[in-house]
């Protein structure tokens, strides 16, 4: 069961890809080197890469994992890169050629040894029809008088695989693509024409959205959305999109709910917003937990509290009542 809660906290990551196997390695884990007697540290592997079901193993390496972690594999499933949010690493597990600087300022300085501690603050894409360029999209947190942290830059790393014989080389690194001082979570969707990428930015403490296009051209936007209803207080959650990215959740840990938004694939558009109040549905909930959504698009899951996993119906002509728990710790 606790297995069953790591991987739904986890689960945001596998949506990136469906036909190939680009998110089948995630790994986690920090002081692989300091006490191999002790097993309560080291690194860990979740390799997706057997028929399904997934092996957990130690893998001792230098790069640690803190909150942030990012990771791509070729079609095959075989580890190209990965990154902590400070650092890029290649297939080797040494820090790839000018990969040691990423997010540069105070937080990253203090995180170089133990990793970046930013929730879905970084995802991994490669550019449309250029097969060895990669674009890792990630924000940067920094110190704040009002509300201790928050993310004051989003920027965009690339990585060119065919450099340094296919280990990858990092060839531009932290370039600012938005400079807006708010703490919000990143994910991303295939475009309806199945080769460009939406890139969805929430705001933090406004129903906000920054939408880009992700194409062979690069970066364009973004298209800047404001939906009802307004945000009421201090927001920290995760946003995930629906395999089909017909849907878009966003989880508010702070708030104690979620929002639920439709989607259009063809111009990027977010509508029809609804939130969903644990409170109201008579819900135990903490901070803490993780949202999924089932390959058929149908259940979203939601670890709510320390507890208990829930299951709504999206097929349900009543979602917000249609609800059931699906998973108690034990």
């Amino acid at each position: 069961m606790k297995k069953l809660f790591i991987l739904l906290s986890l689960i945001v990551l596998s949506y990136f890809s469906t036909a190939q196997k680009h998110d089948y390695i995630w790994m986690t884990g920090f002081k692989s080197f300091f006490n191999p007697q002790d097993t309560t540290f080291g690194g860990t592997v979740i390799d997706f890469n057997y028929d399904n079901n997934p092996l957990t193993y130690r893998e001792d390496r230098e790069l640690n994992f803190n909150v942030t972690m990012a990771s791509f594999c070729d079609s095959m499933g075989n580890l190209l890169f990965y990154s902590n949010g400070v650092q890029v690493a290649d297939a080797t597990h040494q820090v790839m050629i000018n990969g040691d600087s990423l997010n540069p300022g105070v937080i990253a300085s203090d995180s170089y040894y133990g990793g970046y501690r930013v929730y879905q603050s970084m995802i991994i894409l490669p550019l449309p029809e250029h097969p060895d360029l990669y674009y890792l999209f990630h924000f940067r947190l920094e110190p704040d008088d009002t509300w201790g942290l928050v993310a004051d830059n989003f920027y965009y790393t690339i990585i060119d695989m065919s450099l340094n014989n296919g280990l990858g080389e990092v060839t531009i690194a932290n370039h600012s693509i938005l400079n807006e001082r708010s703490y919000g979570s990143l994910t991303a969707v295939k475009h309806a024409n199945g080769r460009d990428w939406w890139i969805v930015l929430s705001e933090n403490l406004h129903n906000n959205h920054f939408v880009y296009l992700f194409s062979p051209e690069g970066i364009e936007g973004p298209i800047e959305q404001s939906l009802t209803p307004s945000f009421f207080e201090y927001t920290n959650g995760s946003i995930l999109f629906s395999p089909d990215g017909s849907k878009m959740v966003r989880y508010e840990v702070s708030q104690s709910g979620f929002y639920l938004y439709d989607f259009d694939r063809c111009t990027g558009t977010l509508s029809n917003s609804h939130f969903f109040d644990f409170g109201i549905l008579g819900l135990e909930f903490s901070l803490g937990g993780g949202v999924a959504i089932s390959p058929n698009n149908r259940f979203l899951y939601m670890c709510v509290s320390n507890s208990e996993i829930f299951q709504w119906d999206l097929e349900d002509s009543n979602i917000f009542t249609a609800y059931d728990t699906v998973a108690i710790y034990d």
